[in-house]
């Protein structure tokens, strides 16, 4: 008939307990039905329905910042992504960081599950910028003893982590008179 049934859904063969059945996640979903009407035959069945992951046509990556300075672990901005104007939750994709400790270009990967409601793979990079640190050199004036002499530096501004990763090099000798030029090598923010 052209009216005066009644369509009942279910999620299960023989359950028909719903007016609608609403699915809003990407899937593969079974819908059971049943048609009744005065003076017919009831009919049942199911019918397969597929919602499909959304690839956002306006997908906006934006990290918490762009640059960042060294400080001998590893930096992690934040990640929040946009289709459109609608704010992609967390738990729709993974972020995971490549070369994000020593300065120079870190990247940051985001990756939509497999098995959510979106689909896309994309990268994005910020910067680590080396850390600004000077030398204090102590003892640069010495007597004649016949002994080698190499003054003394110290890293100001250094993490702890490398506070062993230089060394104090000379041009000549440093025992006779004269002078000489040191330079502190090997603090390269890595």
């Amino acid at each position: 008939p052209e009216n005066g049934y009644t369509v009942k859904y279910g999620t299960a063969e023989g359950t028909y307990d719903s007016d609608s059945l609403t699915y809003t996640n990407a899937g593969v979903y079974t819908v059971y039905y049943q048609v009744t009407a005065d003076q017919y035959k009831t009919v049942t069945g199911s019918a397969t329905v597929e919602i499909t992951a959304r690839v956002p046509a306006d997908l906006t990556i934006q990290l918490s910042s762009n640059t960042y300075y060294y400080y001998a672990k590893a930096r992690k901005p934040s990640v929040t992504v946009k289709d459109g104007d609608t704010v992609v939750p967390e738990s729709e994709y993974r972020v995971t960081y490549k070369n994000n400790i020593h300065a120079g270009t870190a990247t940051v990967k985001i990756i939509s599950f497999s098995n959510g409601n979106y689909s896309f793979r994309e990268e994005r990079n910020f910067t680590i910028k080396p850390k600004n640190v000077h030398m204090k050199w102590t003892k640069l004036t010495f007597t004649y003893d016949g002994k080698y002499h190499l003054p003394l530096a110290k890293a100001i501004g250094v993490y702890p982590a490398d506070e062993n990763k230089y060394t104090v090099q000379m041009t000549g000798s440093g025992r006779n008179v004269g002078r000489y030029i040191a330079r502190a090598i090997g603090l390269d923010n890595d």
